[in-house]
């Protein structure tokens, strides 16, 4: 890696003299550069990045004039005099080295300044916070990236450190972190609904520990919010034959965009069509419906908003039989309830007749012919246990009812 050191130049009105320091700047790098020089005693004072540095004059060559000789030569800043091998190689002639960097600012002053003054001049504060973004989305993940941080400084290069302080202008810090020196990361998720903005407060310190703080707004962009269940659905028992209507509250889904729209469908739960006899009135939030068949449904009602943003809930729907006789009454009686290997079928009004049992999805698992006049018995041994129903018919007689087995 080349180096350089900084180098001093003086016309005495003699000869041409040469003071280097000791110390060397590295390029590609800013660096502050101080010189004081007394005409009368030939002393000399540099401060590299307000250090003071040690040196001396090339050759033992030292001027001998006590005062400021006029030249014929400008001023010059920046041209290099030393060879690039190093600070104590021969001297280069004029123009053969020229200074390819960068120069900021000059300042010469009429008077010779001590160290407290250059440090002063050298060492100033950074001026203002900068951040990458002033707005994140609402519901952003935790951890998500807000802003990059940067602090603008008159001492180009300096590196600096952030932190959220605390304050009256900080009152949302605690929903922010600092990650990676210079990120500003979420600590907690943002809701537009409760904190449309966040007023935080950061603080800088650059190398030299001077500090700055300022105040940011950090806006919170309302999105879309995805609707939430409330209040659960009711499940719902049914009696076959018999009209049924069920209406939800408006407060069963709830969504916190309070200029959202929810519409409303339903299916059953493994999303196929609801059975012919139910139907959904969505303006009115109401199912209705006469059963036809017995059973167990699990419904599903399904809210969606204006963004298409979804939520549901299942509710159960459990059709019983329906033990008024569609004709006349039939006289019968089974036992024992609840039953085990068989049930008995005692009636003294069936002439012949049918017995069906049915499981809570309205499958037939038996089916059995009942004879005239006697207590028929019927095997249940390959029935698992469980809620059935049972559907007895003879002739134009019918009854129905629930069956437990154990």
């Amino acid at each position: 890696m080349d180096f350089d050191c900084p180098t001093f130049s003086y016309f005495d009105g003699i000869a041409d003299h040469y003071w280097a320091s000791d110390d060397t700047i590295r390029k590609g790098e800013w660096n502050h550069l101080a010189l004081t020089y007394n005409f009368e005693t030939h002393a000399i004072e540099m401060y590299l990045n307000s250090n003071q540095v040690g040196g001396s004059w090339m050759g033992g060559s030292i001027p001998t004039g006590t005062g400021p000789v006029v030249s014929a030569y400008p001023m010059g800043i920046g041209a290099s005099i030393t060879s690039e091998d190093g600070c104590n190689g021969k001297l280069a002639g004029e123009g053969q080295y020229p200074f390819y960097g960068k120069i900021d600012e000059v300042f010469i002053y009429n008077r010779i300044l001590p160290s407290d003054d250059i440090f002063e001049i050298v060492n100033k504060p950074p001026y203002r916070i900068t951040l990458s973004s002033y707005s994140i989305n609402e519901n952003s993940a935790n951890g998500s990236v807000v802003a990059y941080l940067n602090a603008l400084d008159p001492n180009n290069g300096e590196e600096h450190t952030f932190s959220l302080v605390e304050g009256e202008t900080g009152n949302h810090n605690a929903l922010f972190t600092i990650n990676n020196g210079n990120e500003l990361t979420l600590a907690s998720e943002l809701n537009y609904e409760i904190d449309p903005q966040c007023k935080i407060l950061l603080e800088t310190e650059d190398e030299r520990n001077n500090r700055l703080r300022n105040s940011f707004n950090i806006i919170v962009n309302d999105m879309n919010d995805i609707p939430t269940l409330a209040q659960a659905l009711e499940d719902q028992s049914l009696v076959e034959r018999t009209p049924w209507s069920y209406t939800f509250s408006s407060t069963t889904f709830v969504d916190e965009d309070t200029w959202d729209h929810l519409a409303y469908s339903a299916t059953l739960e493994d999303g196929n069509s609801l059975p012919g006899w139910m139907e959904l009135d969505p303006s009115g939030r109401t199912f209705s419906g006469t059963p036809t068949e017995i059973g167990i449904y699990q419904v599903m009602l399904i809210a969606r908003d204006d963004s298409s943003a979804v939520v549901s809930d299942i509710f159960q729907v459990q059709v019983e039989p329906n033990a008024v006789p569609l004709s006349e009454t039939l006289k019968f009686r089974i036992y024992p309830q609840p039953a085990n290997e068989y049930i008995i079928v005692e009636t003294s009004s069936i002439v012949e007749g049918t017995l069906n049992i049915m499981d809570i999805t309205g499958k037939s698992v038996l089916n059995s012919r009942l004879e005239a006049g006697k207590e028929n018995s019927i095997n249940l041994s390959g029935i698992p246990d469980g809620i059935y129903f049972y559907r007895l018919e003879s002739g134009n007689m019918k009854a129905a009812g629930k069956l437990v087995v154990q």
